[in-house]
């Protein structure tokens, strides 16, 4: 530096480089503390881009009605599943009208409580499979529309059931009964295509 710079200059220079550090280092500090994780088996884990902004807000159990068994001749091998009253009746309607036009309508998943994502989660990575694995086919502990007690997976619930004639028959009548195939093929955010899992979402 030129023996005749002014010095006040290298003041402005020196704090202009020191807030700039300074901010770079605040600004990293609250990204780290507003990152999304969930927990499993007492460890953190980041949760995954596509999964990222979709936390879910599930019903608080003081202001809405209990949850309500779907019939079982609509559940796979006749178990119990959940949902709450009003996407359950809409459920037992479109798969009456379904049945009226040669389709029956079976699912495998229902209401699934945030405890219940996590053994999932669990049962997949004691399986050899990590956290990032498993997040690409299945929603983070908190993050999945099934605690909302609105959502259903039709069986099979995986890819295959695009290829089942109910598929096709959802496709074109779910929507008349406030049913929604949430997790479409393509999708912004690029979420895995799941068109086994439909919500409900009423309106109609």
């Amino acid at each position: 530096m030129s023996r005749n710079t002014n010095p006040a200059v290298v003041v402005i220079l020196v704090l202009t480089v020191v807030f700039w550090l300074s901010g770079a280092v605040v600004g990293r500090a609250q990204t780290a503390a507003t990152a999304e994780t969930v927990t499993i088996d007492g460890v953190s884990y980041p949760v995954p881009e596509p999964w990222q902004g979709h936390k879910m807000e599930g019903p608080s159990w003081l202001s809405v009605p209990p949850l309500v068994p779907v019939p079982k001749k609509h559940v796979a091998n006749n178990g119990e599943l959940y949902l709450l009253p009003a996407a359950e009746h809409a459920f037992a309607v479109m798969a009456a009208k379904a049945e009226q036009d040669g389709i029956y309508l079976v699912i495998d998943s229902a209401y699934r409580s945030v405890s219940y994502q996590r053994k999932v989660y669990h049962r997949q990575m004691e399986e050899g499979k990590t956290f990032a694995q498993v997040a690409r086919y299945v929603a983070p502990p908190g993050y999945s529309e099934h605690m909302l007690g609105l959502a259903v997976d039709f069986s099979p619930s995986d890819w295959r059931f695009a290829r089942t004639p109910a598929y096709q028959w959802l496709k074109k009548h779910a929507a008349q009964f406030g049913f929604r195939e949430t997790y479409p093929e393509s999708r912004p955010d690029h979420q895995p295509w799941e068109p086994s899992h439909w919500r409900y979402i009423g309106g109609n």
